[in-house]
């Protein structure tokens, strides 16, 4: 069984063409969630809304495209609180195992 992913990535650069944030959003139709992995913004332009543009970029671009999807997979950090995410549903994931 093979599994498509689609994924679409954002990019955010100075005048000069320098990247300083970037961000790639990965979706599966049979899911309803999509996931933000990575996320990041060089450290001299941090606190100025870069991110959140990002992420708020990817988010609608993947509502538009599939508006089956109703969240999105990110870290359990305070800057997605802060940002107004909520946290609905967490899933644990056991790994057991035994040697013989």
């Amino acid at each position: 069984m093979t599994v498509h992913f689609v994924y679409s990535e954002s990019v955010i650069k100075t005048m000069e063409g320098k990247p300083v944030g970037l961000a790639i959003i990965w979706y599966n139709e049979a899911m309803r969630f999509c996931e933000l992995e990575p996320l990041g913004v060089v450290w001299w332009c941090r606190r100025k809304g870069i991110a959140r543009a990002l992420i708020y970029e990817l988010a609608n671009r993947v509502m538009k495209k599939y508006p089956l999807c109703k969240g999105m997979v990110g870290g359990n950090q305070q800057f997605y609180w802060d940002l107004g995410f909520l946290t609905e549903a967490e899933n644990e994931v056991w790994k057991w195992e035994k040697k013989f």
